[in-house]
């Protein structure tokens, strides 16, 4: 039982709630049973499991589930726990997971149905878009330089589990990735506000990049300069835009709307 905070796993476990200690460790934070059990059910690395002393019994399970897999389990002090956790409310378990390598590969790697975000700056739109282009079927994301970290607390918890299954990519050359995109056959979709309405537009894509862009900015002149066609999604009301992560979600439904129709 570990009784300090002083304790050299707890100071490593309160160095991943900031952004120098992801990446100093190569690890991220995923708290409560629910995102601990996702991680394990999705083969992710574990670093360890950490469990409080005032754990409910509830939670014995997944402490089964980890040391059957010789995953490291410690054992925190109630006290030493909540000061270790991220969370407002801890909920009696914790794993680091390691970060997986965030390098972009080629278009011929990739899968058909990608989403990628330019300068997306918010943890919670960064969260809700993997979320929802996990439940909408999409294989990948990338990411641009300028995007806020997909594996702060606030992404993870946002996105609930689908960080664990959806490849996330860092695409440096952002642009040049998406040209070579273009080139090996997909569409290249740029959610704007003054494109194609999304509900109405004809011979809508099997294989694209979905691209959305920064919350205040919209997309650069770069990105545009890549796109083969401009999708919006139509207001009827008086607000100007929609949240990013609203935004996509809706575009990416309704370009998915035909492989859905069916489940």
């Amino acid at each position: 039982m570990i009784t300090s905070t002083a304790n050299a796993y707890v100071k490593l476990i309160k160095s991943l709630a900031a952004h120098k200690g992801r990446v100093e460790h190569g690890l991220f934070l995923a708290e409560g049973a629910k995102l601990v059990s996702e991680a394990m059910d999705a083969g992710v690395t574990l670093h360890s499991v950490a469990f409080s002393s005032d754990a409910p019994p509830a939670l014995d399970a997944l402490r089964a589930r980890a040391e059957a897999a010789g995953v490291p389990v410690y054992d925190l002090d109630a006290r030493v726990f909540s000061a270790a956790s991220d969370a407002v409310t801890p909920q009696g378990v914790l794993a680091a997971v390691r970060i997986p390598d965030p390098g972009a590969p080629g278009p011929a790697a990739l899968p058909d149905i990608i989403v990628a975000l330019e300068r997306v700056q918010d943890p919670g739109n960064m969260g809700a878009i993997i979320r929802t282009a996990d439940a909408a079927g999409a294989g990948a994301m990338l990411l641009s330089p300028g995007c806020c970290e997909p594996f702060s607390p606030k992404a993870v918890r946002g996105a609930m589990g689908s960080a664990f299954r959806l490849p996330l990519y860092r695409a440096e050359d952002f642009t040049g990735l998406l040209r070579r995109c273009a080139d090996s056959g997909y569409a290249i979709l740029a959610g704007v506000l003054d494109g194609e309405n999304v509900f109405a537009a004809k011979d809508l894509p099997d294989k694209f990049v979905l691209m959305i862009g920064n919350e205040s900015g919209g997309l650069s002149e770069a990105a545009l300069a890549c796109a083969t066609r401009r999708l919006r999604v139509p207001m009827a009301g008086g607000a100007e835009s929609l949240n990013a992560g609203v935004a996509a979600g809706v575009l990416l439904y309704a370009l998915m709307q035909g492989r859905l129709a069916g489940l």
